[in-house]
């Protein structure tokens, strides 16, 4: 489909109809941030980033996205163009973190055995975390069609 056949589909529904949005990933995506934690009574503070290569990013009906929205951003970019910039989505399943960099500091002195960075980072409880994608391989659209509470999902793909 096209973006012109997409946005007149979209443009049946009520403009100001709830939208809840999955992204899967075609070529990753990059999570930084950072974190405290405690290991044998020992604090740290963690920054990282990693590069996940699978899963998808998404948002729920609750976090303000209406057809309105979606059909903006249609009139401007093809699939493969639409990224963060676009749509601020949150991490629904992400897998095979590859590259990943951490850098761990110690309170006060490192304890003689210490598990690795990566093992550390999912100890930690993290205060700030942003997420970087793009070129999705795929996006659904679930619309919760106004008063009636239908729902309709539209996937876009490589194909449209």
């Amino acid at each position: 489909m096209k973006n012109k056949e997409i946005i007149l589909r979209l443009s049946k529904f009520e403009l100001d109809s709830n939208v809840s949005i999955k992204a899967y990933l075609e070529s990753g995506c990059e999570e930084s941030g950072n974190g405290k934690g405690v290991y044998n009574e020992n604090g740290y503070s963690q920054q990282y980033s990693i590069l996940w290569n699978e899963g998808y990013l998404c948002c729920g009906f609750s976090e303000g996205y209406t057809i309105n929205d979606i059909i903006k951003v249609l009139k401007k970019r093809k699939l493969s163009e639409i990224s963060g910039d676009d749509f601020n989505l949150r991490p629904g399943e992400l897998m095979n973190g590859l590259d990943s960099n951490f850098e761990t500091t110690w309170n006060e002195k490192e304890p003689e055995q210490v598990p690795n960075d990566r093992e550390l980072y999912f100890r930690m409880s993290i205060n700030s975390v942003s997420y970087v994608w793009e070129s999705p391989s795929s996006i659904e659209f679930v619309i919760q069609n106004g008063k009636k509470g239908e729902r309709h999902t539209i996937v876009l793909n490589d194909d449209y």
